[in-house]
């Protein structure tokens, strides 16, 4: 019995972020609460990158994801940037449990993070979804885009494509 209501807890937990993020965003607030199902996710569009916040009760129901899809993978840049990604998985196993993995179906490059659920706050999650937007900005400055590119990007910035 507990278990149910510690999940009960769990999801509440997660609804209240979900609303403090929206109302720190200035969106309307949810005025019902969504339909009882084992996966609760909040999708949303954040510094030009597309997130998803995820609570799962089949999973870890203490656990909260953050996704992140950082953008398709270019071919011309594919295998630098699977050894790189191998080498920062495995830096970031050490860390703090976060990872990067690529959608087999759209070869989009995924950055996924999981945090405890209790110890979070939409102010934290917000904080911690703009240091990914920063670091994923970085990413695609560094990795996605060739030398060429960059140094044309420099030389003419107001070019149109």
């Amino acid at each position: 019995m507990s278990s149910l209501i510690s999940t009960h807890q769990n999801r509440l937990h997660f609804l209240s972020i979900v609303s403090e993020i929206r109302e720190i965003l200035g969106y309307k607030l949810l005025n019902n609460e969504p339909e009882y199902n084992d996966e609760l996710a909040m999708e949303m569009t954040y510094g030009d990158f597309e997130f998803a916040l995820v609570h799962s009760n089949n999973d870890k129901s203490d656990c909260l994801s953050v996704e992140c899809i950082f953008g398709e993978i270019p071919d011309k840049r594919r295998d630098k940037i699977y050894e790189k990604l191998l080498q920062i998985n495995y830096m970031l196993s050490e860390v703090d449990c976060s990872s990067f993995s690529i959608d087999a179906q759209t070869d989009q490059l995924i950055y996924l993070l999981k945090l405890n659920l209790l110890d979070q706050t939409g102010n934290l999650i917000l904080k911690k979804m703009t240091e990914i937007v920063w670091h994923g900005k970085r990413w695609l400055e560094t990795y996605f885009v060739t030398i060429e590119e960059q140094t044309q990007t420099i030389s003419n910035p107001f070019k149109l494509a």
